[in-house]
């Protein structure tokens, strides 16, 4: 009898050792399987170049990819938003796991993490405008296993957008994270269509290592390494005080900005909290696409007093100042007007592209929009002070 019970025994004992194994070699497997899947995508993501590459390269890697695509809208050459999303078992199922602390906990200590990969791609009049790619992988956890658990979410994205605060020394791609990301760390490199196509490659360098890692990655240095090394070094530049407004930024300002407006700088002027100089607008070189509300404001706001050294410094003149957005005080950068600042200034605003990228605005500059309802309703810029 005795022996019976330890033969029983050692068959539900080999039996629960096994299906372990199994269940954690298909987790494996399903974590690599869709890190090999998240390789190829991005080989396919940076093989497509801004503005050179066209409707038929897009359409290729979307007809690859289209049992996980998705668009929002027709595609064709001239108006196409196509979006590809791979995700883990985990992931996929992440509403019932949820439920289930503890299939959840077994889950990660036989070596799963959910993760999440996603791409975009954005063509506008036969051109690739915009392209994305992220990486949302689970971090380190704390509290005890096997009870309720809290998990930092790991996020490194890669993405067409005007920076917000192009730097002097790169105007065309932007290196950060959010200043707020709650339970998550987050990094991400902004980059206009028109950086180098060097620049974007060496950047989109995302670790899809951190999917199948049997301990979990946790720093953005982790998930975006070359990106993070290079922000270490432009923090380093950044405290030399380099503060150059060259003609390289001058562009991408005249090019992102929503407003580009010149005007006559007065003598600074000394105060209680040092030099400040009176700009005075008196020239609309990109006016904003605003309602005549907002026009009807922006014309009684056509003084703005720099307080900035940057700007009290200079001698009396006309300048030309970019804003961001209508609403916002002048940029980082000011140039005199001349004739050669007119011209790059020009180019800059002749190529504006920020209706490309924002789904809610139609589409101008000979672009033929397609028939689709826009389900989201514009809104009016943000105006201080309540007005």
């Amino acid at each position: 009898m005795r022996q019976r019970v330890l033969r029983v025994l050692a068959w539900l004992l080999g039996s629960v050792i096994a299906a372990v194994l199994l269940l954690a070699g298909a987790i494996r497997l399903d974590q690599y399987h869709l890190r090999n899947q998240a390789e190829r995508l991005l080989s396919d993501v940076r093989s497509l170049e801004l503005r050179s590459s066209g409707y038929a390269d897009a359409r290729h890697v979307i007809d690859r990819w289209s049992d996980e695509a998705r668009q929002p809208g027709p595609c064709r050459a001239d108006w196409c938003d196509a979006e590809i999303s791979l995700d883990s078992f985990a992931w996929g199922h992440s509403a019932f796991l949820a439920k289930h602390q503890t299939l959840i906990d077994l889950y990660r200590r036989i070596g799963g993490r959910p993760a999440h990969v996603s791409a975009s791609i954005r063509v506008r009049n036969n051109i690739i405008w915009g392209k994305s790619f992220s990486e949302t992988v689970e971090s380190r956890c704390s509290g005890e296993p096997f009870r309720e658990r809290f998990c930092l979410t790991l996020i490194g994205t890669i993405r067409t957008e005007a920076p917000r605060r192009p730097r002097f020394s790169h105007p065309e791609y932007e290196i950060g994270g959010p200043s707020g990301c709650e339970g998550c760390i987050a990094g991400w490199v902004k980059f206009t269509p028109y950086a180098n196509p060097a620049d974007v490659w060496r950047l989109s360098d995302i670790n899809l290592s951190c999917i199948t890692r049997w301990h979990p990655c946790e720093t953005q240095a982790d998930i975006l390494p070359s990106v993070w090394k290079e922000l270490a070094t432009q923090k380093a530049s950044e405290r030399s005080g380099t503060t150059i407004c060259s003609t390289e930024l001058a562009l991408a300002l005249s090019r992102d900005s929503e407003r580009v407006a010149a005007g006559r700088l007065q003598e600074p002027v000394r105060g209680q909290l040092g030099s400040a100089a009176k700009l005075e607008i008196d020239e609309e070189m990109k006016p904003a696409r605003l309602s005549p509300e907002i026009h009807a404001y922006l014309n009684r706001m056509h003084e703005y007093w720099i307080s900035a050294p940057i700007f009290a410094a200079r001698t009396s003149g006309r300048y030309i100042a970019f804003f961001r957005t209508p609403e916002d005080w002048p940029q980082d950068c000011m140039i005199p007007v001349t004739d050669g600042n007119l011209r790059v200034v020009r180019e800059g605003v002749a190529e504006d592209w920020s209706d490309h990228l924002d789904p809610v605005y139609l589409p101008v500059g000979g672009i033929s929009p397609p028939h689709i309802e826009v389900r989201q309703q514009l809104s009016l810029p943000r105006l201080p002070w309540g007005l």
